[in-house]
């Protein structure tokens, strides 16, 4: 229902034996449900829509005026959760993908299609074929419009007392009172947007089985790669083998010319490699300095003496916290300030 009863201009609304709520629809058995929305508007107006699109009469001061709420209804009766799946189906089946939800299809199952339940997918993707990332806030208002209402009643509920705790931008508790309408209050806050609050469940149930898809995606074109992957890394491995026993050859030469009296412009070092005739792509070799720590302690010894500067070295924090948590922990270090930190624990 899109609108409230007491939100009409003070006109009469008219009743039916329908009342405004998400329903499916079928022609005759065997076919795919279809998904119907019927609501009032401010005015008064009654509408009605099946897949989307508007009934002929909708818009109407009586709903026994549209002839599709008059003559084909009772309806079932839909959660929005449902609605909202029915409708990506019929989408997905109209961008020519099987029909994916089976007891919205035909006469599987019972009359009345079982609810999923928190997180069930059915399989479905959960957004519109082809919907653009700038369209996409203004599906996500539309279609979790209940997400957005309880933020903004959450908000209205705690905006008193934040107000009234508020010192200088920052909430002030000063008395057992406070301190447990606080808990109350961050429980409520918790609830609803922790990290297992309402609206992370929302958004996990849109966004694991696109996870999953861009997994099977991923996985499907990584096994392209990896034979080929696997021969680049062995032809780099020769030529890298080859190119070196190369060099040290063309410098032995080198060197020998020098003895014997060769100008070092005659034997000037060039860069050793080759380019391929076909294509063009040259392969060479060069040199980069590395290294790899054989004494850490004479390391950080000229560190501490200034050998080489403090910025080299990176404090591993998990490591740290390791040694100093708990009774038996460190509480000296040189060159750290152990200190302890406030932590609130909560229950319930």
């Amino acid at each position: 229902m899109k609108d409230n009863w007491k939100d009409c201009l003070g006109r009469p609304v008219a009743t039916t034996d329908q009342p405004p709520g998400f329903y499916r629809y079928r022609e005759r058995r065997g076919e795919p449900w279809k998904p119907v929305e019927i609501f009032f508007d401010k005015s008064g107006l009654w509408h009605c829509f099946v897949l989307g699109a508007a009934m002929p009469g909708s818009g109407s001061i009586d709903p026994n005026h549209i002839a599709f709420i008059r003559d084909r209804g009772p309806f079932h009766s839909l959660t929005r959760a449902e609605y909202d799946q029915l409708i990506d189906a019929h989408r997905m089946a109209a961008n020519g993908r099987p029909f994916p939800l089976a007891p919205f299809f035909g006469d599987a199952g019972d009359d009345e299609p079982p609810r999923p339940g928190i997180g069930d997918n059915s399989g479905t993707d959960p957004l519109a074929p082809g919907l653009s990332a700038d369209e996409l806030p203004a599906v996500l208002n539309e279609r979790y419009s209940d997400l957005v209402e309880e933020a903004e009643n959450l908000w209205l509920s705690i905006a008193g007392w934040i107000r009234e705790h508020t010192r200088d931008k920052r909430i002030v508790i000063s008395n057992d009172h406070d301190g447990i309408a606080a808990t109350e209050y961050f429980k409520k806050l918790r609830d609803f947007a922790g990290s297992d609050g309402k609206v992370e469940e929302r958004r996990k149930a849109i966004t694991r089985p696109l996870l999953d898809f861009k997994a099977a995606v991923d996985n499907w074109f990584l096994a392209r790669r990896e034979e080929p992957l696997e021969l680049m890394v062995a032809i780099d491995r020769a030529q890298k083998e080859w190119l070196q026993t190369k060099r040290l050859a063309e410098r032995a030469t080198r060197a020998e010319a020098l003895r014997g009296g060769g100008g070092e412009d005659a034997v000037a070092d060039s860069p050793t490699g080759v380019t391929s005739i076909l294509t063009g792509a040259t392969t060479s070799i060069s040199e980069k300095w590395a290294f790899r720590v054989i004494d850490i302690r004479k390391f950080c010894a000229a560190v501490a003496s200034g050998q080489i500067p403090s910025s080299s070295v990176q404090v591993v924090t998990a490591h740290v916290n390791r040694m100093i948590q708990g009774k038996e922990g460190l509480r000296v270090i040189p060159g750290l300030e152990i200190f302890p930190v406030a932590k609130i624990n909560r229950r319930g």
